[in-house]
């Protein structure tokens, strides 16, 4: 899958796949991101088991701060070799419900990319699915430099 940002007043292309390696003993792995024209660079641990329910602390959409533009892509994983339902809960910072995105389908083995529901958000999102999933939250800002993009595992606890 291939994602264009336009964060930033140059055009980034940014290439994410899936993958779902099988062995008879356990694997360790690690991910790592790079934007095609090598700027940006970021990188994550694999999973170790998946979950039905998972937890992002840190999520936004075009939320301004500091003179920024804060943004997060949210990409969920099915791990099953069936269809997953899944559900995306939105939390503002206070704690309090922002809205949701239900019964969205995953194909097995399949992938999927969201964002909050509205712009201004900054807040922590909720998925739960019917299957097992891993998911990962992409966080970026607008800056024209220095470290503009974060990325991490949400938690199952």
């Amino acid at each position: 899958m291939v994602v264009e940002n336009q964060a930033n007043s140059e055009r980034e292309r940014t290439n994410y796949t899936g993958i779902l390696p099988t062995a008879s003993q356990s694997l360790v792995g690690m991910a790592n991101e790079a934007s095609l024209d090598g700027r940006y660079k970021k990188g994550y641990s694999s999973f170790q088991d998946g979950s039905r329910a998972v937890y992002g602390p840190l999520v936004y959409r075009t939320y301004s701060q500091n003179g920024y533009t804060w943004n997060a892509g949210i990409t969920v994983q099915n791990l099953s070799t069936q269809q997953a339902t899944v559900n995306l809960y939105y939390y503002k910072s206070d704690g309090s419900p922002a809205g949701s995105q239900t019964n969205q389908a995953i194909a097995g083995r399949g992938m999927s990319g969201f964002v909050a529901p509205q712009n201004g958000f900054k807040g922590s999102v909720m998925i739960t699915a019917n299957r097992d999933i891993a998911v990962v939250v992409n966080v970026i800002n607008d800056a024209s430099s220095g470290d503009t993009r974060a990325i991490y595992n949400a938690s199952s606890r």
